[in-house]
């Protein structure tokens, strides 16, 4: 019987909690992968781990979409200022999109928080279209 993505990524983040991770051990992990012909599932397999760890340590994900990259300052202010507000520690991860044309959208888990000038148009479109 062939494991799924989750499967292989819960055994992932069950062996790694038990063991140190090291170069034998990702190898161990690839050629597992390789004899079993499902190599293909690598970046879902990291992806569904990632989420695993992340849960199981609280830690929230948020992609912040700005129409211009933010330097280090602004990163390190948003990072503090939504650990803050959500009372939890976060992943933050940027998104460039000149297209918003300023402004800031969050996607918080499920949430998406939109205060870009792009957001801001198409709202006013859908008022007064009506």
């Amino acid at each position: 019987m062939r494991m799924t993505a989750r499967q292989y990524a819960n055994a992932l983040v069950d062996f790694l909690k038990k063991n140190p991770a090291s170069q034998e051990t990702a190898a161990s992990f690839l050629s597992t992968l390789r004899k079993n012909r499902q190599d293909r599932l690598l970046g879902r397999i990291l992806m569904i781990a990632d989420d695993i760890w992340k849960k199981e340590n609280g830690i929230v994900s948020v992609t912040a979409y700005v129409a211009k990259t933010l330097d280090a300052a602004a990163l390190t202010k948003l990072t503090t200022d939504l650990e803050k507000s959500l009372k939890k520690k976060i992943s933050l991860q940027q998104k460039e999109n000149p297209a918003l044309g300023g402004g800031i959208a969050l996607k918080v888990g499920d949430l998406y928080f939109d205060a870009t000038v792009a957001g801001q148009l198409q709202r006013l479109r859908v008022t007064f279209d009506k």
